[in-house]
């Protein structure tokens, strides 16, 4: 997506939120003609994707991942409308990384008083190469202040100047550290769960992989958004929805490409977790897939293996594309992200909690 002044940003915004909140059939006659596939999706998901494709979202060729990253906070600035929030108190804090502290910030309702609570900590999306604190600072509001539940996003090192295994390291680091100070950031060190979103969904099952294979304890629960988790193979969702539906694989396989310069490396379960031998003794796990979506067999396969090995999992499709969880602007959006908060809710009860 082209580079949009700030200034024009809320206009866009606005007139985009407007446009989708219109009537199915009137939107149906607004959207150009998808692939096959787009019958999966709700009237203004199937616009959502017409006018990311107009914009030219589906590709990166020839873009330096710098101007990328700045499309990627910029345009999620227009595409996630800020969710109403209420009583929420946002803090900036560091916490340890693998080389040095990261950027951390803290969502914290103000409904849990001065009393310990539950934290889930966040690993944002954007494919190891993209994604930061600002791009996910709309939907980490909305789903901090409809769950009730304080909600710490950090910013790991990104690809290709920090390619595998830094991001992951990082993110390891950082959950040790937030766990040993889990009362500075008013945390329950036995309510913390872990999440993500597509390329954070894969580092949060892998910390989930790495804290079993440590005989470290297991976050209180794992939510899964349309998690990476298989990057030595490619699904068939992968070949029906290769284009016309924001993410593309072209986008997917440059992005694997700055994450994993070594081919080889592509089937190590701390890459591709559903490749790890064993899944049992994780926890808890809400996967929660997009209908078109690359992504989606692979997340749908993850959550089928778990079960299997015995973990409580929990697996829902929603009728989007893939970055859903970013792109409040739209009704269903909202509306599947209120479902996540729910989930949340109910994990975070206690630490004998099931999905």
């Amino acid at each position: 997506m082209d580079t949009i002044p700030a200034g024009m940003t809320p206009v866009i915004r606005t007139g985009l939120r407007a446009t989708l909140a219109l009537p199915g059939p009137v939107l149906g006659k607004m959207t150009d003609e998808l692939p096959d596939g787009a019958e999966l999706l709700t009237p203004d998901q199937r616009f959502l994707a017409s006018f990311l494709g107009k914009a030219g979202a589906e590709s990166v060729e020839g873009i330096p991942v710098e101007l990328q990253r700045e499309q990627t906070d910029g345009s999620s600035a227009i595409v996630g409308d800020r969710v109403v929030t209420r009583g929420l108190t946002v803090t900036e804090h560091e916490v340890a990384g693998t080389e040095g502290p990261l950027r951390m910030r803290l969502y914290r309702p103000d409904s849990l008083g001065d009393r310990p609570g539950p934290l889930l900590v966040w690993f944002h999306g954007g494919g190891w190469v993209v994604g930061s604190i600002a791009s996910h600072d709309r939907s980490l509001r909305a789903l901090a202040s409809q769950s009730g539940v304080a909600v710490a996003t950090i910013e790991y090192r990104l690809a290709p100047e920090h390619p595998w295994p830094a991001a992951p390291d990082d993110c390891l680091a950082a959950w040790r550290d937030i766990k040993a100070r889990a009362a500075e950031f008013g945390a329950d060190p036995e309510r913390l769960m872990v999440g993500g979103d597509s390329a954070g969904g894969n580092l949060a099952a892998v910390l989930c992989l790495e804290l079993n294979w440590a005989d470290e304890p297991m976050p209180l629960a794992a939510i899964l958004i349309y998690p990476v988790t298989d990057l030595a193979s490619k699904t068939d969702s992968y070949h029906q929805f290769s284009s016309g539906f924001f993410l593309s694989e072209e986008k997917m396989n440059f992005y694997r490409d700055c994450y994993l310069p070594d081919d080889s490396d592509r089937p190590d379960p701390r890459v591709s977790p559903l490749r790890a031998q064993l899944l049992r003794g994780l926890p808890p796990t809400y996967v929660a897939t997009a209908a078109a979506d690359p992504l989606r067999d692979e997340g749908e396969a993850f959550a089928e293996r778990l079960r299997r090995e015995g973990v409580e999992v929990e697996l829902e499709r929603f009728p989007a594309i893939h970055g859903w969880f970013n792109m409040t602007v739209s009704p269903t959006s909202r509306s599947s992200l209120g479902t996540v908060a729910t989930k949340v809710a109910a994990l975070s009860a206690s630490p004998a909690a099931v999905v």
